[in-house]
């Protein structure tokens, strides 16, 4: 196992990479990343609610049927 310390632009912090022996990402060390899904809470409620949803939900009226946004660290 090795862990990894990388910078989350969403989170604007740091958080840690779990990776096997292999190079696999086991885990991510996030309060934010849900840990059966690989969601992302704060990339969904940003796309969800706010002036950045409605902003994009007027050029793409399908925005909601979109899964949530995993985490790209992951």
């Amino acid at each position: 196992m090795s862990l990894t310390s990388l910078w989350c632009c969403a989170l604007q912090r740091s958080v840690t990479r779990v990776t096997s022996v292999g190079g696999e990402v086991v885990a991510v060390i996030c309060p934010e990343v849900e840990e059966a899904t690989g969601v992302c809470r704060l990339k969904t409620s940003a796309l969800r609610d706010g002036v950045l949803a409605d902003l994009l939900r007027q050029g793409d009226e399908t925005l909601t049927e979109k899964p949530p946004p995993r985490c790209t660290i992951a």
